[in-house]
């Protein structure tokens, strides 16, 4: 990506948080951070920190799911969510066409068009968290019911029993033990399964 171009995505990020009123500055990080560990590397923060923004396709209709750095979407489960639509992760150029944004950089706001969002209710265990801002190299800080607020976005939550929707997480060993709120804390709480992936893998 050139000079210009890199400026143009931050620029549109900056103008979209601006406009609903996000305080946090985006700051640009040294090396590039494509992956939620190189971000929370780069930070000096937990993975679960990172809020990753990754677009899959419902029936051929992007939908963004933004889901805590240790952790990754159950395709299955995210298809009950969306009435059985088929669930595929974009390609680079799905991703780029719904976002405006390259994998890697990929932010919850700033999109050519509003996108369904899903928000992973395991970023509200942090005061803070962050997120992509157009680039790899840049992020800004932000917290998880404002990630809620400013995409309009539906909270997936991991319930005890007794709630009426429940959403599955396996963790990696270091989240066992660990709870997780018991409110949704949001407009909507999804059946949506999220379960902890080799995170050298998971994009930002």
């Amino acid at each position: 990506m050139t000079e210009a171009a890199e400026q143009k995505s931050v620029i549109t990020v900056r103008t979209a948080l601006a406009q609903r009123g996000v305080s946090g500055q985006i700051r640009r990080l040294d090396d590039s951070a494509r992956t939620a560990v190189e971000a929370a590397q780069a930070l000096g923060i937990e993975v679960g920190q990172i809020a990753s923004s990754l677009i899959f396709l419902a029936d051929g209709d992007p939908v963004l799911v933004i889901a805590s750095g240790g952790h990754r979407v159950d395709t299955s489960r995210l298809s009950g969510v969306l009435s059985g639509a088929t669930i595929t992760k974009a390609n680079a150029a799905g991703v780029r066409s719904a976002t405006g944004f390259a994998i890697g950089g990929v932010a919850p706001v700033g999109h050519p068009e509003s996108l369904r969002t899903i928000v992973d209710v395991a970023l509200s265990r942090f005061d803070e968290v962050w997120a992509a801002a157009g680039h790899p190299h840049y992020v800004f800080p932000t917290t998880y019911d404002e990630l809620l607020r400013i995409t309009g976005g539906e909270a997936a939550g991991d319930f005890d029993t007794g709630r009426r929707f429940r959403m599955d997480i396996r963790r990696k060993p270091e989240f066992r033990g660990r709870n997780l709120p018991s409110d949704g804390r949001g407009p909507a709480t999804q059946d949506v399964q999220i379960r902890s992936q080799d995170l050298q893998n998971l994009d930002f």
